[in-house]
């Protein structure tokens, strides 16, 4: 299969690249500047059918005429912002400087992946903890840029 693979030299991009070369597959890596390779591993070797039900004139957004669907890939698990900022102060090793403000009209108060369509149609459910997501971010980056740990 050929595949392309957009933000190659980014940690899910490079990831899913080797993934896909690794299989055998032909990949063309595109450059624009958390088990998701996994989840879009699954994804295209899946190709949707054609909704039959699609209507130009009431489009839903989960499915389409043409052989494509666009999947959620995450834990289905919303996760605070200030955990979430823990954790990747943990793994970087050093703390940052918080400006606390009060809740901002675009702000979400809460938002999670629901996953049921990529379960139900690949098969798979991502389950990877953020800690050992954003561990595994922070390896890469210091790797990638050759930096060393911060004490």
């Amino acid at each position: 299969m050929k595949v392309m693979v957009t933000w190659i030299a980014g940690f899910i991009g490079f990831h899913l690249g080797k993934r896909r070369l690794d299989r055998g597959d032909k990949v063309i890596g595109l450059e624009n500047t958390d088990d998701i390779v996994e989840g879009v591993t699954q994804v295209i070797d899946r190709v949707p059918k054609s909704c039959r039900e699609w209507r130009d004139n009431r489009p839903d957004p989960g499915s389409s005429f043409a052989p494509y669907k666009p999947h959620n890939i995450d834990t289905n698990k919303p996760v605070k912002l200030l955990k979430m900022t823990g954790v990747l102060e943990e793994r970087v090793g050093h703390r940052v400087k918080k400006n606390l403000l009060h809740l901002q009209p675009s702000d979400v108060l809460v938002t999670y992946a629901n996953v049921d369509d990529l379960m139900h149609d690949v098969g798979f459910k991502p389950d990877t903890p953020i800690e050992f997501g954003l561990e595994r971010f922070v390896k890469w980056y210091r790797s990638y840029y050759g930096l060393e740990q911060v004490s």
